[in-house]
């Protein structure tokens, strides 16, 4: 896991970094563990003089989620973000995680090992996934990189036959607008189309959804509020055909969940889908089901 929580002044700052170890700690069994973070940048009548303040909440969360371990928000009471805060969870904490750690990439490994031969992407450049009714939704989490890196679509763990989405979601760095459905920043990838993963810091870093085209040229693209929008412990089912796609979903009894999906009907319609959301109340067999038409 991580080390201790620390100031962003020399010899600390970096403490979110866990894409390396990550791979060790997952691979033994272990769920990676990021320490705390604050929420909001000052905490009120803290004793870190100079250095009390966090200038990366948003990397911090994000990381948090992208852990699959434990959330950890340390604000002081009544000083939290809470709308930040919530994108790791459901309304009664349980947290939306993918199936694994976010861990280094090859693609950032070979860098590090050959920093002067071509290829390789030269940063931080993070993957994962989760999977949801058998089909695998793909996660990127980039703070930081140096240069913009082109991924192709093995590298992001899919088959050469896949169609995907790829999708900056909402309220990230990358995408202010916090919605997809007024704003959605999608582009395809497939095969013949790399993704291009922008050069970025560690105050607008990159966060992308991998979606998989379903029945019906339906795209899943989750809950726009939260970092894992697709998740397993959200996501029970989906279905889709022609004319509709519906999402069986979990949550706390009350929750109102919203989902949102892309719609393209060929391949030149996914450089521009049509994006549909509902949203749904969950009920109390702490389930509900969620249905979008075109």
């Amino acid at each position: 896991g991580s080390g201790d929580y620390i100031h962003p002044g020399p010899g600390g700052g970096h403490q979110w970094d866990i894409g390396m170890q990550s791979v060790l700690t997952h691979a033994v069994g272990l769920a990676p563990s990021k320490d705390n973070y604050w929420s909001k940048q000052r905490q009120v009548g803290n004793t870190y003089g100079v250095w009390g303040y966090e200038p990366h909440s948003r990397l911090q969360s994000a990381v948090s989620s992208f852990s699959a371990g434990p959330v950890a928000p340390s604000d002081r009471i009544g000083g939290s973000d809470v709308r930040l805060i919530m994108k790791a969870c459901s309304a009664d904490g349980s947290l939306l995680s993918p199936d694994r750690p976010a861990m280094l990439s090859d693609a950032s490994f070979m860098h590090k090992a050959f920093p002067d031969a071509p290829g390789g992407a030269d940063g931080q450049l993070w993957l994962t996934h989760a999977t949801v009714n058998g089909s695998r939704y793909g996660y990127i989490l980039a703070p930081e990189l140096t240069s913009t890196y082109n991924m192709d679509i093995s590298e992001l763990g899919f088959h050469s036959t896949a169609e995907l989405l790829a999708v900056r979601p909402a309220n990230t760095p990358t995408n202010e607008s916090g919605s997809w459905v007024h704003s959605p920043p999608t582009i395809r990838v497939a095969a013949d189309q790399p993704l291009r993963v922008n050069a970025c810091d560690l105050d607008r870093f990159e966060v992308v959804l991998l979606s998989p085209s379903l029945a019906g040229s339906w795209y899943l693209l989750g809950e726009p509020s939260k970092w894992i929008s697709v998740s397993a412990q959200r996501f029970l089912g989906v279905a889709s055909n022609a004319s509709s796609a519906t999402a069986w979903i979990a949550g706390a009894e009350g929750e109102e969940v919203t989902v949102a999906w892309a719609w393209a009907a060929s391949t030149a319609a996914s450089k521009n889908p049509r994006v549909v959301q509902q949203v749904c109340t969950i009920g109390a067999t702490a389930k509900a089901a969620c249905t979008v038409t075109r």
